[in-house]
């Protein structure tokens, strides 16, 4: 059954070639191809240079490759040359002006892509037939998919725009042979054109120039691709997601320390951007010529939030110190408890229950006596029990043992000269009790002491808590500012960049 049907179409093939060759077309063929030698190239007259020109219809741009450098397209190349050994006169002929002919059965340039990134390919996709009219002229339209090399500067990836060029020159004829002219521009006609969704062709020039290789001057043709990328694919599946993970990373210092939870947040971002930037690296050529801009900011980013990670590691240092392992120094107390709390809008409640209002009194009456201490002039250089006795004295009705002296205006001590103290002076609630009570005295002291000291060791912690809130605070502001000027600075960077215009 296979065998009968190849031979029917066999026939009818053949019948349909000698209706062809036997019509008006058929002998235009028959007579220009008599004695006719495709080996040879076309001499023709008044010049020993053949003329070709070379003028490329853009069909498709089908795919920009960065990681492999490589551009692929779809294209027809229009070639025009003459060859006066196929000449004719069409009224001999019927008025045929124009034959069709097979491109292996004529000379046809061997026009070769020079930067072709196919291993097995440097010639046309299909052979079709070239239009011999009766002047001698000669067209060709050869379709072609070709991938050629391109190279990739990502600097402003995926705000870029990219110079892919197409490089076309004959196999073996110098420029003495032959000579190739192009048109300005690439052809690029919209009913068949075919957008890509990642890239718009903004303008294509075409050259031709000399080029010398191995002592042989060769004419070449150069098409320019100049391409933009398309940015909103990238805008919403890379940049947005970045930015908003980075906004979300300012609330890792709104956590409290207590919750624990300010390392894990900002460890889960970093593994996000870590992705994010391995996604970017799967896409880039590996070279040195040039680090993405999404890349620098991606690293911008991921050096923020390890920055991040640092401070809420200092915050929390902070916030679980008390006075059993640390003493909180006086600056601290000065410049973050005092000063920088009230810039920063932190300043501490006012104490609701009567404890904490003691507390409050006695913090506010130890720290203004420390800065009277500090400040006074006046004051000679005393021991530490010597003030505490004195303090204490003014509490309990004693005399001072320092007085300050009207005359010289400098603190004296009382001398011995005074006599014993009168017991009458005495107050009432110092004189002793009776022994019978001393056992409960004992007790209320020593319940009285533990409650003293809980609520120093309360006071410490609640002191470095509140240092901590405010350190707090404050990288929050340095991180949000840091963040918002590089952010800005990616911006302006994309906006100012060049491209190239259409000419």
């Amino acid at each position: 059954m296979y065998t009968k049907l190849k031979w029917i179409l066999l026939i009818i093939m053949e019948v349909a070639y000698c209706e062809i060759m036997e019509s008006d077309e058929g002998n235009v063929i028959k007579a220009i191809l008599t004695n006719y030698t495709k080996e040879v190239p076309p001499k023709n007259a008044g010049s020993d240079v053949l003329s070709v020109h070379v003028v490329m219809n853009l069909v498709q741009i089908i795919s920009v490759s960065e990681k492999k450098e490589e551009m692929a397209t779809s294209v027809f190349l229009t070639l025009e040359w003459r060859d006066d050994r196929l000449k004719y006169d069409p009224s001999k002929y019927g008025g045929v002006n124009v034959s069709r002919i097979p491109a292996d059965d004529l000379w046809v340039p061997d026009l070769i892509l020079q930067n072709s990134k196919d291993k097995d390919k440097f010639d046309f996709s299909l052979r079709t037939d070239v239009l011999v009219f009766d002047t001698g002229l000669m067209q060709w339209l050869p379709p072609a998919l070709y991938s050629s090399s391109c190279e990739i500067n990502v600097e402003l990836f995926p705000f870029d725009w990219q110079n892919c060029t197409m490089i076309f020159r004959s196999l073996s004829l110098s420029s003495e042979e032959l000579a190739l002219t192009s048109a300005d521009n690439i052809s690029v006609e919209q009913a068949v054109f075919v957008q890509n969704g990642e890239w718009n062709l903004t303008d294509g020039p075409a050259r031709s120039q000399q080029t010398t290789r191995g002592g042989v001057v060769y004419d070449e043709v150069t098409f320019y691709f100049i391409l933009q990328r398309k940015p909103q694919f990238y805008i919403m599946n890379l940049i947005v997601p970045c930015i908003l993970m980075m906004t979300f990373s300012c609330f890792t210092f709104f956590l409290p320390a207590v919750a624990g939870e300010k390392m894990t947040l900002s460890v889960s971002t970093l593994l996000g951007e870590t992705v994010f930037l391995f996604l970017i690296a799967q896409r880039m050529p590996e070279t040195s010529r040039s680090v993405p801009l999404i890349a620098l900011y991606l690293i911008f980013s991921m050096s923020l939030i390890i920055f991040c990670v640092v401070l809420s590691v200092i915050v929390c240092n902070v916030h679980y110190r008390s006075s059993a392992t640390h003493k909180m120094p006086d600056w601290i107390k000065i410049y973050i408890l005092g000063k920088l709390g009230r810039i920063l809008g932190m300043e501490r409640p006012p104490p609701s229950s009567p404890w904490q209002q003691a507390c409050e009194r006695r913090r506010k009456r130890i720290a203004e006596i420390t800065e009277r201490s500090l400040r006074s002039e006046k004051l000679t250089w005393r021991s530490p029990s010597e003030r505490m006795f004195d303090n204490q004295a003014d509490r309990l009705g004693f005399r001072r043992r320092h007085v300050e002296n009207q005359t010289t205006g400098f603190t004296d001590i009382i001398s011995s000269t005074a006599g014993p103290v009168n017991p009458t002076s005495i107050p009432s609630h110092l004189v002793h009790v009776p022994r019978e009570y001393k056992d409960a005295i004992d007790q209320v002291n020593y319940i009285a002491q533990n409650v003293k000291d809980e609520e120093v060791r309360g006071q410490s912690c609640d002191d470095w808590q509140y240092c901590a809130a405010i350190l707090d605070r404050l990288f929050f502001w340095i991180y949000t500012t840091i963040f918002i000027i590089g952010t800005l600075a990616f911006y302006v960077k994309v906006t100012t960049a060049s491209y190239p215009e259409k000419n």
